[in-house]
């Protein structure tokens, strides 16, 4: 969603105008909060929301939008960076998303590799090569893992499978 358009003057005093432009903000954050997918992501254990415009993670729980709607018409990240207004796509929402958690947690379901390379997907226990990672250590590795997760539909919707279901 582009967020760019100012309120024309139309013979409107200032202070109307004004209002009328923040009533009109305000509506469209609402609309996206509501019914665009990368204004919905949170991290992994559901105590931030991620800004799909700057990945900015703002405190909240899911379902706290009057913080979420606050950071948004504070801070308008939509008018910083290079994406036009634009926010970012809802997969490279998702990768920040396992990227943050891949960066934070002690998990080894995570990170599981085979001698040969191959990785774990937690979620599904489906081993698979990863272009650029080799092995945990692989500077490539949590940004490829990052892609993979934000790529498997049971990551978005379930639980990891435990370690004994992964064989571990």
């Amino acid at each position: 969603m582009q967020w760019s358009g100012k309120i024309p003057n139309n013979g409107l005093t200032p202070r109307k105008r004004e209002r009328k432009e923040r009533d009109q903000l305000e509506k469209r954050v609402n609309d996206a909060l509501a019914d665009e997918p990368a204004f919905q992501v949170y991290t992994v254990d559901q105590k931030s929301w991620i800004c799909p415009y700057t990945c900015t993670l703002v405190p909240c729980i899911p379902g706290e939008t009057q913080l979420v709607r606050q950071f948004l018409l504070n801070h308008k990240p939509w008018t910083t960076g290079r994406r036009n207004g634009n926010h970012r796509p809802l997969f490279l929402v998702l990768e920040q998303k396992w990227t943050q958690h891949l960066t934070t947690t002690a998990d080894p379901r995570f990170l599981r590799f085979r001698a040969d390379g191959q990785w774990q997907n937690p979620f599904t226990g489906a081993w698979s090569a990863l272009p650029r990672a080799r092995a945990a250590t692989d500077v490539n590795a949590i940004a490829e893992i990052a892609k993979a997760l934000a790529g498997c539909v049971e990551a978005r919707t379930g639980e990891p499978l435990t370690a004994a279901a992964l064989g571990a």
